[in-house]
This record gives C-alpha cells, structure tokens and sequence, in this order.
C-alpha cells in the first residue's frame, strides 16, 4: 500500500491534499469519467439544453437531474446552473481536465501547508507509481513525464506560490 511506501512527510503531504480535495467536495470529480461528467453538466442544464442531453434517456436524465438539484442546496441552485452554463459555453473546456484540476488544487495547497518541495514531488510520483532516480537527468525526465508532478514543480517555483505563502503568513 501507499502508507507501507512512503516516508511521513510524504504522508503528511498526501493527507493535506486529501483533506483539500474532501473538504470541497470535490473528490467524486476524481472518481467520474470524463462521459459522466459531461452527461452531470449537460442534466444539470435540463431546461435549458434540453436537447443537447442525449446520453441518458430522458426517463434517466429526469430522474437523475432531480437527484441532483436536491443535492444543491436552494441558495445556490442559480449559481450552479449559471456556472454550468459557463462551463459547457466555453470552447476551452474539456471535462476530461477536471480530475488533474482537482488534484492539482489538493497539492497545491498541500504543497502551501507543508512547505516541503521534495516530499510533495517524491509523494506525487509514488501515487503515480514511480520512484525519483537518483541521476539529474532521467529526474527531469521523470518529473516532466509525471503531469501533476511538473505542474506542481512549476507552480513551485512561481510568484504565484511565493505571493500565496506570504498572503497565508506561512513565511512569518
């Protein structure tokens, strides 16, 4: 298992990450397929879309359009349909960039609480089944080759990073 493999600092890291992702309720994002994700937004949609919603039969799409209405609570309902409404009109969008999104929000603000560059990038490229050679070299390569890991390296290394730190009072 992970725990078996991992130092406590990377524990540490990975929990932090965890706890982000649970924490916004994000984590069934992780676990859908992109097709899922896409027939979600496009009944969230209902009434307005109704005929772009052509995955699901329409008992289907009824039934599940009202499980998921329930499960947003009224005060944000007009939010949520306006912020899917956004989302399918954006050309750029592609659900299948949803689930490295929500990972890559977990370890950045795992990568905030911790502080801890090497345990984070040594952490990220376990769960990717992959170990840290010892050579210059092939680490590039291997930390290039592991997407979560090179954002996180280039997010590292930004301004965006260090003015977030200072923000938190992290530094202090």
């Amino acid at each position: 298992t992970l725990g078996e493999h991992t130092t406590r600092r990377e524990r540490v890291f990975l929990f932090a990450r965890a706890l982000k992702v649970a924490g916004s309720h994000l984590a069934p994002g992780l676990r859908v397929s992109a097709e899922e994700l896409d027939a979600v937004l496009l009944t969230l949609l209902g009434t307005h879309e109704a005929s772009r919603v052509t995955r699901l039969a329409p008992p289907d799409a009824q039934e599940l359009r009202r499980k998921l209405v329930r499960a947003v609570p009224r005060r944000y309902r007009d939010e949520v349909e306006s912020l899917v409404l956004d989302i399918r009109g954006d050309p750029d969008f592609s659900s299948r960039s949803v689930p490295m999104a929500i990972a890559e929000l977990g370890s950045r603000v795992a990568l905030m609480l911790t502080g801890d560059i090497p345990s984070a990038i040594s952490a990220l490229l376990k769960v990717a089944g992959r170990e840290m050679p010892s050579a210059l070299g092939p680490r590039l390569a291997t930390a290039r080759a592991t997407p979560e890991v090179w954002s996180l390296i280039r997010f590292a290394l930004s301004d965006a990073h260090f003015e977030a730190r200072t923000q938190a009072g992290v530094d202090r």
